[in-house]
């Protein structure tokens, strides 16, 4: 059991990261509670885009690309 979650909180990405089925239940305990989904091609696009930035700067500078990546993501993700 997972203590309680708080703003900027997230669940849900075993499920994503794994492609088995969604293993948590959240119950809200406040009136007023914003709760954003985004959707599995989403997530996989942007975990992609961020591997090949953490690759990219784990390359030494002299091996760096010195252009801009060209895939920009077209959704970022949101923070509860």
């Amino acid at each position: 059991m997972r203590p309680p979650a708080g703003k900027g909180s997230y669940f849900g990405e075993r499920a994503l990261l794994t492609d088995e089925p969604r293993a948590a239940t959240i119950e809200a305990i406040e009136a007023e509670v914003l709760c954003l989904t985004l959707h599995r091609q989403t997530f996989s696009d942007l975990l992609s885009n961020v591997s090949n930035l953490l690759d990219v700067h784990r390359m030494p500078p002299r091996l760096r690309p010195t252009h801009a990546p060209s895939k920009v993501p077209s959704s970022r993700p949101a923070v509860l």
